[in-house]
């Protein structure tokens, strides 16, 4: 993680070249990314029983000093975090570990048919530069009634995402803006649940379409841009991509 970050750092943009060099540099260091974690030391523990010194997310998020250049190291004990968590312009090189995507999931419900707009729906909201997390799962279960409902929306810039899972259903991954990377995730949702005008790069992931409501239909990718001369774009470089079980045994499914 801490490679790829400094990496994309010295990228002005997503262009071409500089795509495949990203493409390179992370699969060298993405073998040795643990590693580099778990010798990095924490500056935070966050647990739901008490070995922390922390029991939010939020809190320790908090405690970060604002526009450090150097990494604020969280670490997440595994549990069921019901957060609403937003990572500040201010709060730049936020690092946030998890204990595996199984275990540590942060969750909520907010959704547009309640009254939300879209964006502000998310669970987790990512606006500091340098955003990264590993081994965590970022859920939103307003289930498929409720319509737009964002697990985890990112509009900051150079952050990457690594072995997490985004679970949802309608606007999932929401990659508004700027420069994002994402690696060996698992991405679960069924209308345009990986939207936005970021220039996002998905690398080894796993995304799965899930069962849509009556007269509806899956949509994967929704790129927003809507400038030409915007250099941005989704780009699924070795992705599977397949349907849910719940949706392998419909029969009456069509592509």
């Amino acid at each position: 993680v801490i490679f790829v970050y400094k990496l994309i750092r010295f990228l002005n943009f997503f262009n071409a070249e500089n795509i495949m060099m990203l493409f390179v540099a992370a699969t060298t260091v993405v073998r040795v990314q643990s590693q580099l974690i778990i010798e990095t030391p924490y500056n935070a523990v966050v647990s739901k029983d008490g070995t922390g010194n922390f029991n939010t997310i939020v809190g320790a998020i908090l405690a970060a000093p604002d526009h450090s250049v150097k990494p604020f190291f969280i670490k997440i004990k595994k549990g069921m975090y019901q957060e609403y968590i937003r990572v500040d312009k201010k709060k730049i090189n936020i690092f946030l570990i998890g204990e595996g995507m199984d275990t540590t999931i942060i969750t909520g419900n907010r959704n547009f048919v309640d009254g939300n707009k879209t964006y502000n729906t998310a669970t987790v909201g990512g606006f500091g530069d340098g955003f990264t997390t590993q081994d965590l799962t970022f859920r939103n279960n307003a289930g498929p009634i409720k319509h737009e409902a964002v697990a985890l929306g990112v509009e900051a810039d150079l952050v990457s995402f690594y072995k997490c899972r985004f679970d949802g259903y309608q606007d999932t991954l929401y990659v508004k803006k700027k420069r994002q990377f994402y690696r060996d995730c698992e991405i679960y949702g069924k209308i345009d649940f990986i939207c936005g005008d970021a220039t996002a790069l998905f690398q080894n992931c796993v995304i799965e379409a899930r069962t849509p409501m009556l007269r509806q239909y899956n949509t994967i990718t929704a790129q927003k841009r809507d400038f030409d001369p915007f250099e941005s774009g989704i780009v699924l470089q070795n992705c599977t991509i397949k349907a849910t079980s719940n949706l392998e045994k419909l029969d009456n499914v069509t592509t």
